[in-house]
């Protein structure tokens, strides 16, 4: 169940989506790509020592980061997949949940990988901040979406490959 693909990692450990689209800009001008994985980083979720999906007003301004983020790379001529949050030790399951619906439903992407079986009880996932996961608990998250976002590639790639 693989897709053979050319990654590469753009993003920035600790920038907030807020603080990304010029960065994305500079990317963008400097390499082509056929598709986009945007993923919330935990800096958007985390405030200090309090969760931000607690305050509506810190949910819309991250989804409007997003939508900057997915539009941006679509005018670049990339397809975008938004990926979901995994569950967090930290978080209330219903505001994530209801945070991914949100996502699926309004950035502007082409398609959403929610990460559900996401296992947010191993130990080894998450580092000594209890915000961030290790390079370990990243890995089983790439696992756990893989088989999805496999499925979604596929489906681009037939579009595309369909289209007049």
């Amino acid at each position: 169940n693989h897709i053979k693909a050319k990654v590469h990692a753009v993003g920035q450990a600790g920038l907030p989506a807020s603080q990304a689209l010029q960065p994305l800009k500079r990317a963008l001008s400097q390499r082509s790509f056929d598709v986009c994985l945007i993923l919330l980083g935990a800096n958007d979720l985390f405030s200090g020592d309090s969760l931000a999906l607690s305050s509506p007003a810190a949910v819309d301004a991250m989804l409007a980061s997003l939508r900057g983020l997915h539009a941006e790379c679509r005018h670049s001529g990339a397809k975008t997949v938004s990926l979901g949050w995994p569950a967090h030790p930290a978080a209330v399951h219903s505001e994530l949940v209801a945070l991914n619906q949100r996502i699926a439903a309004e950035v502007g992407a082409d398609a959403f990988v929610d990460p559900q079986g996401f296992d947010q009880n191993v130990a080894s996932a998450w580092s000594s901040d209890g915000i961030h996961m290790t390079a370990t608990g990243y890995a089983a998250f790439g696992d756990t979406l893989a088989v999805s976002l496999a499925a979604e590639l596929r489906a681009m790639r037939a579009a595309t490959h369909s289209a007049p």
